[in-house]
Order: C-alpha cells, then sequence, then structure tokens
C-alpha cells in the first residue's frame, strides 16, 4: 500500500516513495514492512543504523529489521526496508518511523503516517 506520508521538517534526507506490505501466513502470524525511497540531500554519504515505529499512544514496536545497511552517497536515492514480525492484529493504527544513521549532516529521518494493511 503506498502511503502518504508527512516528513519532518529539517531532515537531509527526503522520502520519495514510502509503501507499507503485510503478510500473514498459517495461524495469524506474518510480517509488516516499510520501504522507504530516500534521497540524501546532505553533503556525506549516509548510513542506516537503526529504526523506531511508535504509534499514537507512545507504544514503540519492537524487533524491527533495518536492511540494507549500505551507506547512500550523497544526491543518490536508495530504498530502505523496515521490517518486523507481527501477528494478523498486530501492527495496527498510524504509526511515526525514525531511522537514522552514523555519519555527519544527515543523522535522521522521521516520517508521520505509517500505516500496514
Amino acid at each position: 500500500m503506498t502511503l502518504n506520508v508527512t516528513q519532518h521538517p529539517g531532515d537531509a534526507l527526503v522520502a520519495r516513495k514510502v509503501i507499507s506490505y503485510r503478510a500473514v501466513g498459517p495461524k495469524g502470524r506474518g510480517r509488516v514492512a516499510v520501504k522507504v525511497e530516500l534521497r540524501n540531500t546532505g553533503t556525506v554519504p549516509w548510513t542506516p543504523t537503526g529504526a523506531a515505529l511508535v504509534g499514537s499512544k507512545r507504544e514503540a514496536l519492537t524487533g524491527l529489521t533495518v536492511w540494507p545497511l549500505e551507506p547512500i552517497p550523497p544526491g543518490r536515492f536508495q530504498s530502505i526496508t523496515v521490517e518486523m514480525n507481527a501477528a494478523e492484529i498486530e501492527a495496527r493504527g498510524t504509526y511515526t518511523l525514525k531511522l537514522w544513521g552514523e555519519q555527519g549532516g544527515a543523522t535522521s529521518v522521521t516520517l508521520d503516517g505509517a500505516t500496514f494493511p
């Protein structure tokens, strides 16, 4: 599902396209994921090192995996995926997605409005 998210001002990374997924297997277990196409508008490469998905009641989803952990060169686009295990009834509602990295000026990006189908 393509998402219409709101990005926080001042981020040196710009989200161009955001898509969420839910896969449910037998017994209701599965995974959810958010794929974000980011452009590094900074002057140094940026590598993701972590992520958080926080709900409207400030509850954070745990067990997130971020990939690929490869640098995004200045001026370039790259897709980053954040995923986690979730039962069919879990990960409902609207979340804020925050991605952070370790390099220079472009340290994080925050997107409001992430939902899962």
